[in-house]
């Protein structure tokens, strides 16, 4: 399926939601999970892909996976959330930590228990000395469920994957929070493709693969040597 409009129109320039859009709108009405069809979304390089994953999820109970590197700790609220609660321990004075903070989940539990900013800077550093980075997400996971703060199934997937990347950075014995934010950061996760679920992928990635049904959201350009401008289409 070739969603882009033919560039020798003269068509108004969509946008990348515009795409998007018109990609899940194929997907819904072949619902190729249900139907037992292989499906690929093929795109020129992962940055858009881990936008198609997201739009989809967030749009969508069409199960997704992209075949790209997945940076967990960036890729999400609650991960940036958690981040930000490390950064303002080891950066008591850094305001902007803090006030993200309080705009999150965690923000809301930190009242509801009246922890002032020393309260929570003290605990972070406390729990990591004593039992490591990923005792740190735990409780503070803990205190969302205590407060009845729900996540959605896609934030608690990040939530286990994040505290399974701290367990593996705590097994190096270390405790200091810079090489731990940095760890994180870079940290970078595959998932599996399941039976049933679209999977998303880069051109290259795909080559060798059959698929019954593919989605080309980035098609673009008239020649096949012009590769910066998108791949090379005609009609007929």
């Amino acid at each position: 399926c070739l969603l882009n409009p033919d560039p020798a129109t003269g068509a108004k320039k969509v946008t990348d939601r515009d795409i998007f859009a018109t990609m899940l709108s194929v997907l819904e009405e072949i619902r190729p999970d249900k139907r037992g069809i292989t499906c690929a979304i093929l795109t020129q390089g992962n940055a858009i892909a881990t936008k198609i994953v997201e739009y989809v999820r967030a749009n969508s109970t069409i199960p997704i996976f992209s075949e790209s590197d997945l940076h967990i700790a960036s890729d999400n609220p609650l991960s940036l959330a958690i981040l930000s609660l490390f950064q303002f321990a080891a950066h008591p004075g850094d305001s902007f930590a803090w006030q993200h903070l309080q705009m999150t989940p965690f923000g809301k539990a930190m009242r509801a228990e009246k922890l002032s900013a020393a309260d929570v800077a003290n605990e972070v550093l406390d729990d990591i000395t004593r039992h490591g980075t990923a005792r740190v997400i735990a409780r503070w996971l803990e205190r969302l469920q205590a407060r009845r703060i729900k996540l959605d199934e896609f934030s608690r997937r990040r939530a286990d994957e994040f505290t399974s990347a701290a367990q593996t950075f705590d097994q190096s014995g270390s405790k200091n929070i810079e090489e731990f934010l940095s760890f994180a950061e870079n940290y970078a996760i595959r998932e599996p493709a399941a039976e049933g679920t679209v999977q998303v992928m880069t051109i290259h990635k795909s080559k060798g693969l059959g698929f019954q049904l593919v989605l080309l959201p980035e098609l673009g350009g008239m020649k096949l040597a012009l590769a910066d401008e998108g791949i090379g289409t005609r009609r007929n």
